[in-house]
């Protein structure tokens, strides 16, 4: 006997249940086998590189706070939804709007899994590297919202690293931005030679950052159609620009 409508709908959503939880159980599994048998040594090795290399890291991290993408991020989002009670004419109105959304966008793909990862670090409540001689790898004092010693899972930077490149990679094509993620991965590097964060953190922020973006911006995109994954058809969000440009080269061949 078939199985009926619902019935095939509860089994495919019991399949899609217990494959995220396989799924995480993986992830649990490799994230402490890697902690167990990586971190410190790789933790040790990096503090301990020379100077000049130290302090480029140490220079290039303080670059990776959230504030530094979501407040321009912001203000461009607030600058286009202004644009919609402003009286102008229809071209610079609409590039204006497309460049609010584009600012919205990174706004969301970026503060969102950041949002996230804040949450968690404090909930999970993993010691940092200050704690490495007396915590260990694997040590952990849950829901620690007062003491930023113990909330090193996931590494906030390098979620918004991560989450920045997914959106730029969006908004401009990723054929043009892959530069970007050489910076994320550069970020997240930062942290470990700072001190900041073991392998397994970074690794956790770059994961939850890339795929907290994409959920984003598959979600955004039924509202704005943005560049496909290889770059091409720049679509809803760049078409007042075009139109612009295209007016531009009309007036220059009169």
């Amino acid at each position: 006997m078939s199985e009926t409508g619902p019935e095939s709908g509860a089994s495919r959503g019991t399949r899609r249940y217990l494959t995220i939880a396989a799924l995480g159980l993986l992830v649990l599994v490799f994230t402490i086998v890697v902690a167990s048998f990586a971190d410190e040594a790789l933790t040790r090795t990096l503090v301990a590189w020379p100077a000049p290399e130290r302090a480029f890291f140490a220079w290039l991290t303080q670059w990776g706070e959230s504030q530094w993408v979501l407040v321009p991020a912001l203000v461009l989002a607030l600058v286009g939804l202004a644009a919609r009670f402003i009286p102008m004419a229809m071209t610079p109105k609409a590039m204006i709007r497309a460049t609010g959304a584009a600012g919205a966008l990174m706004f969301f793909g970026v503060g969102l899994p950041g949002l996230a990862a804040s949450l968690l670090k404090r909930l999970i409540g993993r010691a940092r590297p200050i704690h490495l001689d007396d915590a260990g790898v694997l040590g952990f004092s849950p829901a620690s919202f007062g003491d930023w010693t113990f909330q090193g899972f996931p590494s906030g930077h390098a979620t918004t690293a991560f989450a920045t490149a997914v959106i730029v990679g969006v908004l401009f094509g990723k054929r043009q931005t892959w530069w970007i993620w050489i910076v994320a991965v550069l970020m997240a590097l930062s942290r470990i030679v700072t001190g900041a964060h073991y392998l397994t953190d970074v690794l956790a922020g770059a994961t939850l950052g890339t795929f907290g973006a994409m959920w984003v911006a598959t979600v955004w995109a039924r509202r704005w159609r943005i560049p496909d994954r290889d770059g091409k058809g720049p679509g809803r969000l760049a078409a007042p620009f075009r139109r612009f440009l295209r007016r531009l080269r009309r007036q220059a061949l009169r």
